[in-house]
């Protein structure tokens, strides 16, 4: 089992994103955008601008959507000290700090057959996974599981996770992040997840924001966490067609 510490934290802004609590960690969640677009939104053009906010914010774990084997690997080695937890890059994937020890990890099909993954049983557009990662730094235990829900809004994802939650061995907090292409999250809110953040939009189409927020940090059993939605521009552009979106945990 973990032992989880807790800190009163208040918020001040930006100013408090770039200073925050030594003894936190800061998780992120991004969609990256698969890589599609022409000039000047092409992949060559966005990663630097992506690995860039990873570097001015700081942050520790970072799941990422629309992921691929040949972008993530492009981000991790971008960066300096950055690992991937070792489950297959299936749309969904996590990066973090390598010296933050990574217990255990695992991936499922969202789907009747959640050990074939790529299977698609239910009639989305595309398939879905959800992944878990578990990791421990000093004090603090974090349980993180990240996915990216199918653009058919279907309850039974929401009801999949919680099955997959109420199956582990690890009861209790727990946080879950990602793009959900949904602001209809009452599923997994009747379960107990809290959003952590301001209702905003986080969807720019490599345009302007608008429209519902369906890029979530939820909490479950965790006690001030607050996350923020990084609206950056790099040089004038947007690093990808979704927010980037920070918590310390």
């Amino acid at each position: 089992m973990c032992t989880f510490v807790h800190y009163t934290m208040k918020f001040f802004g930006l100013l408090f994103l770039l200073f925050s609590l030594s003894d936190a960690l800061r998780v992120g969640t991004y969609n990256i955008r698969v890589p599609v677009d022409g000039p000047p939104n092409d992949w060559a053009a966005r990663r630097p601008r992506i690995t860039s906010l990873i570097e001015k914010y700081n942050i520790d774990i970072l799941a990422v959507q629309e992921a691929g084997q040949v972008t993530v690997n492009d981000i991790v080695s971008s960066l300096s000290g950055y690992c991937i937890v070792d489950q297959p890059i299936f749309d969904n994937a996590i990066i973090y700090k390598c010296d933050i020890p990574l217990i255990t990890s695992s991936m499922w099909a969202i789907s009747s057959t959640p050990s074939q993954i790529g299977s698609n049983s239910w009639g989305l557009a595309y398939a879905r996974t959800l992944l878990f990662a578990k990791f421990m730094d000093g004090n603090t235990c974090l349980r993180l599981y990240a996915t990216h829900l199918d653009i058919i809004p279907k309850d039974i994802q929401q009801t999949f996770i919680i099955e997959r939650l109420n199956e582990s061995p690890y009861k209790g907090t727990a946080i879950l992040v990602g793009d959900f292409n949904t602001d209809g999250l009452n599923i997994l809110k009747s379960y107990g997840f809290v959003d952590t953040g301001e209702q905003a939009p986080t969807f720019n189409g490599f345009g302007g924001y608008g429209g519902a927020k369906i890029d979530y940090i939820l909490a479950k059993d965790y006690a001030n966490v607050t996350s923020t939605i990084i609206y950056d521009t790099v040089d004038g552009y947007f690093p990808s067609d979704h927010a980037l979106m920070i918590a310390d945990i």
